[in-house]
């Protein structure tokens, strides 16, 4: 017998309620108008939690077909002010309330201070942190210049992912493609505990120039 979304839907705030509780939040499921933030508009959460130092707006999404899910996510997302306390929490209907995805977009200032991070490790001789570090900042910058790409806002992404979207947009010429998808896999290779490859000092100012340029373009 098959589940219908009503019911999907229900277990799944039943099973979010009891996670946000055990941590001390107020949760709130179907919230009324008047309990949900202005700066929403006319879009209805599936439920709000409330907690010491922050607050969730929560969007529970269905498997397709169950239930209609066509919502813009990263322009929901973006409607939360800056420097607000509010964080926009999707829930995948069976997920594991703890594996919410929660990807906050990041900044110019923080993105600007992540690259000085990457300088400073290379210059000291840290080429094995600068190379890991710099692919989190063309992660972070792939999520800020296409902020309205859910598959870029609301999971995270593989290296390839990072790659083959900014050379289709033009962000990376033939030459800076090649020879970025074969640092791509050095970048592997360190993230799962090989300590015997290399890293050239000339290969993390390259992917840093190419970063500084990005940067430079996004929006503020």
């Amino acid at each position: 017998m098959s589940i219908s979304a009503n019911d999907l839907e229900q277990k799944t705030l039943e099973d979010l309620r009891k996670n946000f509780e055990s941590r001390a939040y107020r949760f709130i499921e179907h919230p009324s108008e008047d309990e949900i933030p202005r700066f929403l508009d006319s879009y209805r959460p599936d439920a709000l939690a409330f907690g010491e130092h922050d607050r969730v707006i929560i969007e529970i999404k269905i498997p397709g077909g169950l239930r209609s899910n066509k919502i813009d996510l990263a322009e929901i997302a973006n409607r939360i002010p800056p420097n607000e306390d509010w964080r926009y929490v999707v829930v995948y209907a069976g997920q594991d309330p703890s594996e919410a995805l929660d990807i906050p977009r990041s900044n110019k200032f923080q993105i600007d201070h992540a690259i000085k991070e990457v300088r400073e490790l290379s210059a000291a001789g840290h080429d094995r942190a600068a190379m890991l570090q710099i692919w989190s900042v063309l992660e972070a910058l792939a999520r800020r210049i296409y902020p309205h790409d859910i598959r870029f806002t609301q999971r995270p992404l593989s290296p390839a992912e990072i790659v083959e979207r900014l050379a289709m947009e033009g962000e990376l010429d033939v030459d800076e493609a090649k020879r970025i998808r074969s640092l791509r896999s050095l970048r592997n290779l360190l993230a799962h505990g090989d300590f015997e490859t290399k890293i050239l000092k000339d290969d993390v100012a390259f992917i840093l120039a190419l970063v500084d340029r990005i940067n430079a373009n996004a929006s503020t």
